[in-house]
């Protein structure tokens, strides 16, 4: 034929073939083939083309000669390698490189800058798991170059696909929205990333800033573009700044915006995001909640006799947001009164290198973070309190998880917290405006309750009592929209045909 292929012997990449900008993938047994069509010969020439297919080949050959990277999902698509390979051609020809897809798939790629077991990892990876009991085919994009992939990822995701340049987080670009820089990367690799998402029905973007960038050019490929938002950032000087500033400032680009609660809901609409692109996706637990297993916990825990210390945990990453000065002076504070208190610090760094040295307070009591729903739900068991003294905050699922365990919070006032914490019923909020205000306040709740434990028992009671959201609920509204707009689609294209 007048084709130009390359064959050679590994893993099926798909089970379907893909006709896209000029390029074909076919899957069949172990068999790959690479071909060009007359158009692109026409303007790369047949030499050209076959020594750029065989060098492709040999490539990817050894991509499936080795083992995949530990911790990863050894399917061909999950191998971090593999995306930049499969682009490889496409680059070469100027062409941006589609993702397997079947025509009577509905796609939905799940954006994300990194996978490390933090909360909107997790609010992630809890809506893909819906999505795919509702009938969809989820994929991840992670924007990195290493993710945390266990096991239940794997089997909540068809394909695991990776894609990284160095300027997706450099924040000096000299551009920027409501005082929130945007990234400096513009077109890197856009073309192929761009035809890689285009396959998709859906693109879930769970703070990926970059990548608003390609978000025009996905809608015009009939994309619904949804920008998932959790959380406001703050400044040094307490200025609110991130991510849903960012999303705003595409909001001409972005169909709708998924917040995380109604604070994040009111917050996008009150900076002019119209209210019928604002859909409330409130977080439930990230863990799955064994209700029977909580009630023999807070049984336990009224047990405790009042002469036994008072169990404090902190649960969260290492890092400024977290309030990490205020639980180290809290924990000497307390020392210093003498009040009874059995801490428990358990987490670490995932947003790369912010925790160079812990404060003294901290590290006595540190360990590993929790990484399995098991760990976690034993830690809620071990604890009276859970302290959350964060500069700010989305809606934490710590909060919405350790309260059926009959766990007391005591958080900082900031963000959505008041959606879970009702103060002085199943926990206390503190509204203090500097560190040594929340350090006193917070020491002065956790040392009346050491020393009143018919208090304590009390708000146990009422934390427990408090009704446990679904992630079915949550995402009800979400999930009528998208299916909405793909039947719209299908309804049109099989018109056209």
């Amino acid at each position: 034929t007048a084709r130009q292929a390359a064959r050679f012997a590994a893993p099926a990449l798909v089970d379907r073939s893909i006709e896209r900008s000029g390029v074909y993938f076919h899957g069949q047994g172990n068999l790959l083939e690479l071909s060009v069509p007359h158009s692109v010969l026409a303007q790369t020439g047949s030499g050209d083309s076959r020594q750029m297919l065989e060098e492709f080949s040999g490539k990817f050959q050894r991509v499936f000669d080795g083992q995949p990277p530990a911790g990863l999902n050894p399917k061909p698509n999950s191998n971090p390698d593999f995306l930049s390979l499969h682009h490889n051609v496409y680059e070469q020809l100027d062409m941006a490189a589609p993702m397997p897809s079947r025509a009577d798939e509905k796609i939905a790629v799940f954006a994300l800058p990194l996978v490390s077991f933090g909360g909107v990892e997790t609010t992630a990876l809890r809506i893909a798991q819906l999505f795919k009991k509702a009938g969809w085919s989820c994929r991840l994009l992670v924007m990195a170059q290493m993710a945390l992939i266990n096991e239940e990822w794997r089997e909540a995701f068809d394909d695991i696909f990776f894609f990284w340049n160095e300027d997706l987080y450099r924040w000096d670009s000299g551009e920027s929205f409501l005082g929130s820089s945007f990234p400096q990367w513009k077109n890197a690799g856009a073309a192929a990333l761009e035809g890689f998402v285009s396959a998709a029905d859906v693109l879930l973007n769970f703070h990926c800033a970059a990548l608003h960038k390609l978000n025009s050019n996905l809608r015009r490929k009939d994309v619904t573009i949804v920008a998932s938002l959790h959380v406001n950032d703050q400044t040094s000087h307490g200025r609110l700044t991130g991510h849903p500033h960012i999303a705003i400032g595409y909001e001409h680009a972005i169909d709708f915006f998924a917040c995380c609660s109604t604070q994040m809901s009111e917050f996008c609409h009150a900076l002019g995001v119209p209210a019928d692109k604002i859909i409330n996706v409130p977080n439930a637990p990230g863990q799955r909640v064994d209700l029977p297993q909580a009630q023999i916990g807070l049984f336990q825990k009224l047990e405790r006799s009042s002469d036994q210390p008072l169990q404090v945990l902190f649960l969260g990453r290492l890092d400024r947001q977290k309030g990490l000065f205020r639980l180290s002076r809290l924990v000497t504070v307390l020392k210093d009164k003498g009040v009874n208190v059995l801490w428990r610090i358990a987490g670490g760094a995932v947003m790369g290198d912010e925790v160079t040295e812990l404060p003294a307070g901290i590290r006595d009591y540190l360990e590993p973070p929790a990484q399995t729903g098991e760990q976690v739900v034993a830690l809620y068991g071990w604890a009276d309190i859970l302290i959350l003294p964060s500069l700010w905050e989305g809606l934490p699922l710590t909060l919405l998880e350790c309260a059926p365990y009959g766990v007391v919070s005591i958080v900082a006032d900031t963000g959505a917290v008041r959606e879970a914490v009702e103060d002085a019923q199943n926990g206390f909020v503190i509204a203090s405006q500097s560190d040594e205000q929340f350090v006193s306040q917070a020491a002065e709740k956790i040392e009346m309750l050491a020393h009143d434990r018919q208090e304590l028992h009390r708000m146990s009671i009422a934390a427990s009592g408090r009704p446990v959201r679904s992630w079915d609920e949550s995402c009800k509204a979400l999930l009528e929209a998208l299916n909405a707009r793909v039947e719209r689609k299908l309804t049109s294209i099989s018109h056209l045909g």
